[in-house]
């Protein structure tokens, strides 16, 4: 089990490129070189997820090092608001934190009961400190699985949550649940699936992919597939428990796989993997909205692909994904509403250059990418990292890339120095293979629209954790001398 800690910065870039500061004002909340009763024992395992105004919760470990909590960090504080042993759980999974501060905060979660047979949904309000259950095994006849990803667990901006209860034999329902006391704390189902093995024309069987829930929290989206025991699968709405079919078709048991998905009146797009129709052996990228499907890339299905396909879509129509490709990989950016595309970074040699602001002539190319899927929110701003190749070798970095900003910039690699965490005798330095980012779903991973990164890193030779930082907006970084960004990062100097 890896082992991390938290700390907390807030960088402002204006003061770092008046040049008032020589480094990042990184404050250590807590870390790995530190003794703090509440928490000695660290994150293992650890999901970080980030709000507005650098709100963040957090898997832990009790003093115990074995009963599970989450813990809750905001404005200085670090509470713990789930308690394993309190809550009959054996750990906490699926972690996402919607809302702001107009309209509250709410944490939503997964918890694994202590029989480790089933799940239960939580709602944690984190202005009236109240828990709430919103459904587990056995709870109201409902049939919990034993584990639930995160891309079956998918809140929307009002933090009502879609997920499954589905049985072994394929039978069950797609819930939305909603702890706000103006629902009652209801549980609404969407969708009510037959067994595998039902062959009645107009039975749906869920295929187990990624859910999505509109911004309304009345319609859901999932691939299905009809009659149930057949493989002809296509992506459907859902609402009021009736499928309606909206996009995609399969080929055998290649059926199409939704990425991401927003529905907000403003924006209704999804993006999904499936077979093309008229080439075979290809496989589309497919972005569909009111006008129709858009393609965004393909790939030849029976060439090996080395890279991921994961994906996220913002409320505003802000898109980036993985572009699988046997010669070399791609990172995409797509604005839903001006159906415009860009390139965001490569593995293909000779297009495959990133930018290191504090050594700016130094020669860096991306290896590889790291992240299952890239991070980004409603500014545009994506994160990933990477594996980049320089003249002292290939180290681990992330990236970042800001529309109008040309290639993407070394936020921190293995080898940079935390000033925050320099101690005698640490050098806080970060160590190989030292850096963790946790995406799947712009409410589930930790970049906020607010510009709130958190990162989890391990430093001095297996120290560790948690950075936060404000990144500027992208206006402001394209306006920024190259001398300027320097200063987001030190590097570890040695003689030569």
């Amino acid at each position: 089990m890896r082992i991390s800690w938290f700390l907390a910065g807030v960088c402002g870039l204006c003061a770092a490129a008046m040049a008032e500061s020589p480094s990042l004002p990184f404050q250590v909340i807590v870390n790995s070189e530190q003794s703090y009763n509440a928490l000695p024992n660290g994150f293992g395992g650890a999901q970080m997820v980030v709000g507005e105004g650098g709100k963040v919760a957090m898997n832990a470990v009790d003093p115990s090092g074995i009963n599970p909590i989450i813990v809750y960090y905001s404005a200085g504080k670090l509470s713990t608001v789930a308690d394993g042993t309190i809550m009959g759980q054996s750990g906490f999974e699926s972690l996402s934190l919607s809302g702001n501060s107009s309209g509250g905060t709410r944490l939503t979660f997964a918890g694994i009961n202590s029989a480790q047979t089933g799940v239960g949904v939580f709602q944690y309000d984190v202005d009236s400190s109240s828990m709430n259950q919103l459904a587990d095994d056995g709870l109201g006849g409902l049939s919990m699985p034993s584990s639930i990803n995160g891309q079956n667990l998918r809140v929307n901006a009002a933090g009502q949550v879609i997920f499954s209860a589905v049985g072994n034999d394929g039978s069950g329902s797609i819930l939305v649940g909603d702890s706000s006391a103006a629902t009652g704390h209801q549980l609404t189902t969407l969708f009510t699936s037959d067994t595998w093995t039902t062959s009645t024309p107009g039975s749906y069987n869920f295929a187990l992919s990624q859910l999505a829930i509109s911004a309304s929290g009345t319609t859901g989206l999932a691939t299905l597939a009809t009659p149930a025991n057949t493989d002809n699968a296509a992506i459907y709405t859902m609402s009021g428990g009736t499928p309606a079919y909206l996009c995609g078709t399969s080929q055998g048991f290649d059926v199409p796989g939704l990425l991401a998905a927003q529905q907000t009146g403003a924006v209704n797009a999804v993006l999904f993997l499936g077979p093309d129709t008229n080439v075979a052996h290809q496989e589309d990228y497919v972005l569909h909205d009111s006008s129709g499907n858009h393609l965004l890339g393909s790939y030849d299905n029976t060439v090996p692909q080395h890279g991921g396909v994961g994906a996220e879509m913002t409320t505003t129509g802000k898109l980036a994904f993985f572009l699988a490709n046997p010669n070399g990989d791609t990172l995409q950016y797509y604005d839903v509403t001006t159906h415009s595309q860009t390139q965001i970074a490569s593995t293909l040699t000779g297009d495959n250059a990133v930018v290191d602001p504090a050594s700016p002539s130094a020669h860096y190319v991306i290896s590889s990418f790291e992240t299952h899927a890239p991070m980004i929110n409603n500014n545009g701003i994506v994160i990933f990292d990477a594996e980049i190749t320089g003249s002292t070798g290939t180290n681990q970095a992330l990236l970042e890339w800001q529309p109008g900003g040309g290639a993407p910039i070394i936020l921190l690699q293995a080898g940079d120095v935390i000033p925050a965490l320099v101690t005698e005798p640490g050098t806080g330095v970060i160590d190989d293979d030292g850096m963790f980012i946790m995406t799947g779903d712009i409410f589930a991973d930790s970049l906020s629209d607010d510009n709130y990164l958190g990162v989890d890193v391990s430093y001095d030779g297996g120290n560790q954790a948690a950075l936060l930082v404000q990144l500027p907006e992208p206006t402001t970084l394209a306006l920024l001398p190259v001398a300027s960004l320097a200063l987001l990062r030190r590097r570890q100097r040695t003689a030569g």
